[in-house]
């Protein structure tokens, strides 16, 4: 699942609006930046990264933003960087 001879689907869920927005408001641009940054150097053995994100809003909605991503959007992976994560560390994209 997210995953094709030519693509590789990634899911991004962030704050981007709501209370906790000012604490990651860069947070959407810096991992497409890195996506951009990887599949300017051929992506990931040989698949470009597709980049699905959302907003959870500054809420619970995550929970079912990272179903959506996994059931619905079919994605292969999911790196959930919002104000609802557990986690006050800011992961980041790595290849």
């Amino acid at each position: 699942q997210g995953v094709d001879k030519n693509s590789v689907k990634l899911g991004f869920i962030w704050s981007g609006t709501g209370v906790a927005a000012p604490n990651f408001a860069d947070s959407g641009d810096a991992c497409q930046a890195r996506v951009d940054a990887q599949n300017a150097k051929g992506g990931v053995n040989g698949r470009k990264i597709e980049l699905e994100a959302v907003d959870d809003k500054s809420s619970g909605a995550n929970l079912t933003a990272a179903k959506d991503l996994v059931e619905n959007r079919k994605v292969y992976a999911v790196v959930n960087n919002s104000s609802f994560a557990g986690s006050s560390a800011r992961p980041r994209c790595r290849w």
